[in-house]
């Protein structure tokens, strides 16, 4: 089964606190403060086992623009970004 998590549209990834940022996309305080986020979300959680579990359960089941982590990365960036 093939996924897509990861593909050519892929810009950022985070790995609890390794954070990925395509070269074309570096220096764009968005972003970083995107994936800062999702840093968050994986200590609150506690695990990079139970981040991922909740992440990809939202992002396969509801689509990745409108589950919830998603979008609380979204609503921090803009909060962050103004």
């Amino acid at each position: 089964m093939e996924w897509n998590l990861i593909s050519p549209c892929t810009i950022g990834l985070t790995l609890r606190y390794s954070i990925f940022i395509r070269d074309d996309h570096w220096g764009q305080r968005r972003l970083v403060v995107h994936e800062l986020a999702h840093t968050m979300q994986y200590e609150r959680l506690g695990s990079i086992e139970a981040f991922l579990k909740q992440y990809l359960h939202e992002c396969i089941t509801i689509g990745y623009p409108a589950a919830p982590m998603v979008q609380e990365a979204k609503r921090i960036e803009r909060e962050m970004c103004v």
